[in-house]
């Protein structure tokens, strides 16, 4: 199934989900200043989040966030901190923090369900009222089986917030797509979603396979029942470039 959000590429070879996450995560020499800085402040907020230890309150509250379908943007959010001075620059910063988190995942969840809808009506099932209730409904948690399966993966800061957010995708098995989808796929690992890739793309490919690994390490030894092979098996046949054994 084609995808042109995948492979149309510019005069760089980047196709529309390397240039999002290049302009978010790493801008170009030649780009704003303030481009610049608002990348450096969303890198830091990502950081920030990953490595506060369990399932923290930044955490809860970006995950809050994305659960609620029918806000697009980072709304204010309520901190219970200390009532010093110390505490109220504590919560400012936590604020900010999960606000470029939530607008950042908000747009790569829109860009998600574009590529989706896209490659849904390519499809064409010909049932047009099956069509307009299944438009529109992609709930944020697909984003990371989504971008394994139809992108290839996405930079290492990205895989590691996501799956901080939602640990349990790297240990069970996943539906590619949101439920009642035509292109449903049988559920199996995201390890083994990533690993079958079979069009690397320029960037977006480089950044999944640690960060699930190092979730759920017993993952590379599991045989996947649909189709009896190993991640390993998956890569080999796909020719995914960025594995490494």
């Amino acid at each position: 199934r084609r995808n042109k959000f995948v492979s149309v590429r510019n005069d760089l070879g980047e196709n529309v989900f390397d240039i999002f996450f290049r302009s978010f995560l790493a801008p170009l020499p030649w780009q704003s200043t303030n481009v610049k800085n608002c990348s450096k402040l969303l890198c830091q907020a990502i950081q920030k989040i990953c490595q506060e230890k369990g399932d923290n309150l930044l955490l809860q509250q970006v995950r809050s966030e994305l659960q609620n379908e029918n806000s697009l943007h980072a709304t204010q959010h309520e901190f219970v901190w200390s009532s010093d001075g110390a505490g109220k620059s504590s919560a400012a910063t936590g604020i900010i923090t999960v606000d470029r988190c939530v607008v950042f995942c908000r747009n790569l969840q829109l860009l998600c369900q574009a590529s989706h809808e896209t490659m849904r009506v390519n499809a064409g099932n010909g049932n047009q009222e099956k069509d307009a209730k299944e438009a529109g409904s992609f709930p944020f948690p697909y984003v990371l089986s989504f971008l394994a399966r139809n992108t290839g993966g996405c930079p290492e800061p990205v895989a590691r917030l996501l799956l901080r957010l939602y640990p349990d995708q790297a240990r069970t098995p996943l539906m590619c797509n949101p439920p009642n989808d035509a292109m449903c796929s049988p559920p199996t690992y995201l390890l083994h979603i990533w690993s079958a890739y079979n069009q690397p793309t320029y960037r977006s490919l480089q950044g999944m396979l640690t960060p699930l690994i190092q979730a759920y390490p017993e993952v590379a030894r599991i045989c996947e029942e649909e189709t009896g092979r190993y991640p390993l098996h998956h890569a080999m046949c796909s020719g995914n470039k960025s594995w490494h054994c």
